[in-house]
This record gives structure tokens, sequence and C-alpha cells, in this order.
């Protein structure tokens, strides 16, 4: 299994430095959960195309809100789309939390292995 490079080109988006690391995780968490070793001599190519991260003021009060009324807190969302290149092949991925108890980390650990299992096919 080759190892994930992630790559940030989604313009002038602010990607927080612990993202590209926790998609490697999950990344390699996938492979460890499935048994397979990662291989550091050849590489897939994940490239971040759109980032979209609740702020902690903007996350507090839809917390707020949401147990006021619930379907407020549906209605922004941490996300992270991305293509990753796979033996020469573009394929887009992408994933989201609404609910605002999650934070971008755990989105970026789902989209590393979204990835994993991308690979792995």
């Amino acid at each position: 299994m080759p190892d994930i490079s992630i790559v940030i080109d989604c313009g002038s988006c602010q990607v927080r430095p612990t993202v590209p690391e926790a998609i490697h995780n999950g990344y390699a968490a996938a492979a460890a959960k499935a048994g397979v070793p990662i291989a550091g001599d050849t590489k897939v190519t994940l490239t971040i195309k759109d980032y979209t991260e609740r702020g902690i003021a903007e996350r507090s009060a839809i917390l707020v809100v949401s147990l006021l009324v619930p379907p407020v807190s549906l209605l922004l969302k941490d996300e992270i789309k991305a293509d990753a290149l796979i033996d020469g092949k573009q394929m887009p991925l992408e994933y989201h939390y609404r609910v605002p108890f999650r934070g971008i980390e755990a989105v970026a650990q789902k989209l590393g292995e979204r990835t994993f299992e991308a690979v792995d096919r």
C-alpha cells in the first residue's frame, strides 16, 4: 500500500496545520486496521481543493442555538474536499461534519480513512 502525501491547493483558504497530519493518521489507522503495511517507496497524492472550518465562536453559538432549535446546528459544517491521484487516475473525495461537537481534525481523519478505502479498491 502506498504512503500518502498531502498537498494544499485551495486558493486563499487557511488550512489548520494539524489537518495534514490528521489525514495521514486516518490513512495509517485504516491501513493498520486492514492489516496492510504502508510502503514508503510509493505515494498517493491527496490535494485539498476546498476547505471550510467553523471557528470557535461560530461553533459555540451553534451549540447554544442548537439546544433551542436543533436543525440550526445542521446549517453550517466543517468540510474538506480533495482530489486523490491514485495510479494516475484522479478521484474526488470529501468528508464533512455538521454536528458542532466534532472539529476539522475529525473530518481530516475520516478523509484519510476514505482515501485509504479508495486506494485499497
